[in-house]
């Protein structure tokens, strides 16, 4: 009975979670990028939800994907990121100054309001935009 209720709890995680992505092992080329996901400052992922609090300042990461799964570590030429929400006025973007993919975000909308958020990246080698979204923001 336990082995059973192991086997039934391991592929309901796996369900809920999938497989944590692997790191890619090198740099991947601009049309390599299938995917972004979204963290904040703790590691949390916030790509299906992205909740703000009112008043407060959020990092968050965009971080890479290649069509398998794993997490590209680095693009030829270097990658920068533009986060734009819809509403214009939902949300205020701050760069972060050394890290190219991740952006403060302070909530300028009332608690309760929704809101999208979409990532352009430019990828600096052949100067080409792929933009990602839209992501889903509440503040709360």
């Amino acid at each position: 009975m336990r082995r059973v209720c192991g086997t039934l709890g391991l592929a309901a995680l796996a369900a809920c979670g999938g497989a944590a992505p692997m790191a890619s092992t090198g740099p991947v080329a601009p049309h390599g990028v299938a995917s972004v996901r979204l963290f904040d400052g703790q590691n949390a992922e916030l790509t299906y939800h992205i909740p703000l609090l009112a008043g407060v300042t959020t990092r968050i990461e965009a971080r890479l994907y290649a069509p398998d799964g794993a997490q590209v570590m680095s693009v030829p030429g270097a990658t920068d990121a533009t986060f734009a929400f819809t509403p214009d006025r939902f949300a205020s973007v701050t760069t972060v100054v050394g890290q190219p993919l991740d952006r403060d975000v302070t909530p300028l909308a009332a608690p309760g309001s929704s809101g999208q958020l979409y990532v352009a990246l430019t990828f600096l080698a052949d100067s080409t935009t792929r933009t990602f979204g839209p992501f889903d923001a509440l503040v709360h």
